[in-house]
């Protein structure tokens, strides 16, 4: 399948509210091919035969990150010809850098097993637990398309225990209040809690006293 580079393409980019983006992975990519050259402008000056056009139409194209000529970035991607790719993996799960990880939670809890021991109470996770976590990581790679790392976690029934554990093990991803061990996912920007004043109750889209991630 091959997509036409023209206008249509760059202001669908723009309308679709990937404007910066579209900018930003560009200058990536003019980043890691102008490594063997002396500076960008001689990088510019080997991708045409024309002297200066491609510095033209980069200048003209791209100011403060914004694009402010459409056509000419195009003429500028032609020369470029950067590697463009679709991107199949399904929203809003397309925005995770690969190689992240998924971290995953599922249920233990201690439970008395006579045959094993009468005396030892044995640490048990539920089948539909078990075959839900199996099922989960299916449909993370096959369907979603995610390439990344699912990691098990067993989370104890004591609440206070699990959130204290992700916050230390898992600092990128949620962060815990030392006021009220409100646990709330780092990258969550939306409602506020306001029934306590620690550093960590900040904007979150969870509702107030089921800490979760997102």
């Amino acid at each position: 399948m091959k997509l036409p580079l023209n206008e249509v393409f760059v202001r669908a980019a723009m309308a679709s509210g990937l404007e910066e983006q579209l900018v930003l992975w560009i200058g990536e990519e003019i980043d890691s091919r102008q490594a063997g050259f002396m500076d960008r402008e001689a990088f510019f000056a080997g991708l045409s035969a024309v002297p200066g056009s491609a510095k033209g139409y980069w200048s003209r194209a791209v100011k403060n990150n914004r694009i402010k000529d459409p056509r000419a970035l195009v003429k500028f991607l032609r020369l470029l010809r950067p590697a463009i790719e679709i991107d199949s993996r399904m929203e809003p799960w397309n925005g995770w850098r690969r190689g992240s990880r998924v971290i995953v939670f599922v249920g233990e809890r201690d439970v008395s097993i006579p045959k094993v021991s009468e005396k030892v109470r044995q640490r048990v996770v539920g089948a539909r637990d078990s075959r839900s976590f199996a099922e989960l990581a299916k449909i993370m790679y096959r369907d979603i398309g995610l390439d990344c790392e699912v990691v098990l976690e067993h989370a104890t029934a004591n609440l206070r225990v699990m959130t204290s554990r992700i916050s230390t093990n898992y600092s990128a991803v949620a962060r815990l209040c030392s006021s009220c061990s409100w646990m709330r996912c780092t990258n969550c920007t939306t409602g506020r809690r306001t029934t306590c004043s620690g550093a960590w109750c900040r904007p979150t889209s969870r509702r107030s006293g089921s800490p979760s991630l997102c």
